[in-house]
């Protein structure tokens, strides 16, 4: 990238992968290929085209004004400047390009992509992240993925930047709203060891650089632990079990 577009550049993202059945960075290396083929439930390279390479479910990437307008959302990468397909830019090929935090919504339809079980439900998230959060970023959140039905603490999975003195990483995995704050805590008075967030002070993303970041989630609809990890370039930085001694509903199905 010249240094021009990097001061346009909020983030890139390439090769967006989800599989869902195995916990993929912990799998058996003499089994880990064959595990990895069976879960695989969507992945999008961005190599040439913003929609997704394989797809359990729907391949296309819609765009819509909004989060309550989704079910008015066009296919297609409507032509705009905000997210645009950068050619030859990405980790390996191509890349999503976000030049502004603000504009339309992109999105993919989570039904058969991320596929759902309502016991054992395990899965994992990959995707290449490059990021200037000291020089480009805005203030305020910016959240490069989300995966959610409802909204940003009610089941949903997702990974933020929040830019202020300093710029940590955060990685949240929310079951339903009801479940993870039956008493209707406010934000404020929620202890951060009972918040459902993995906090990275210093992440290793700067400007020109590729970062790996995966984060898995295991054991949730059981009695057994559920809990979830978080990796930066396959390091594994931070883990959450905050529900060990109770069954844990986890997210449920919203279509």
């Amino acid at each position: 990238m010249s240094s021009t577009k990097l001061n346009l550049s909020l983030v890139c993202v390439a090769a967006l992968t989800i599989a869902t059945g195995c916990r993929c960075p912990f799998a058996p290396k003499q089994s880990a290929h064959g595990n990895l083929r069976d879960a695989l439930t969507f992945h999008a390279s961005f190599d040439g085209s913003v929609n997704a390479d394989f797809a359990r479910g729907d391949k296309q990437i819609y765009t819509t004004q909004s989060f309550n307008t989704r079910s008015n959302a066009q296919p297609g990468l409507i032509a705009s400047n905000v997210t645009v397909l950068a050619r030859g830019e990405g980790r390996f090929g191509d890349a999503l390009h976000f030049t502004s935090k603000q504009g339309p919504l992109i999105f993919y339809k989570a039904k058969d992509n991320l596929t759902y079980r309502t016991k054992g439900w395990s899965g994992s998230v990959s995707f290449w992240l490059q990021a200037d959060p000291e020089g480009a970023l805005p203030s305020g959140f910016c959240d490069p993925l989300q995966i959610t039905p409802r909204a940003w603490n009610d089941a949903a999975f997702f990974v933020e930047f929040e830019k202020r003195q300093d710029v940590p990483f955060r990685l949240g995995v929310y079951a339903d709203y009801k479940v993870w704050n039956p008493d209707n805590r406010k934000w404020e008075q929620i202890p951060f060891a009972e918040k459902p967030l993995l906090h990275i002070a210093k992440p290793p993303f700067k400007a020109g650089k590729w970062t790996h970041v995966v984060f898995t989630f295991e054991n949730f609809n059981t009695e057994n632990r559920t809990g979830w990890r978080g990796y930066i370039s396959m390091a594994n930085l931070k883990e959450k079990y905050p529900r060990e001694r109770k069954p844990s509903p986890g997210i449920r199905q919203r279509r």
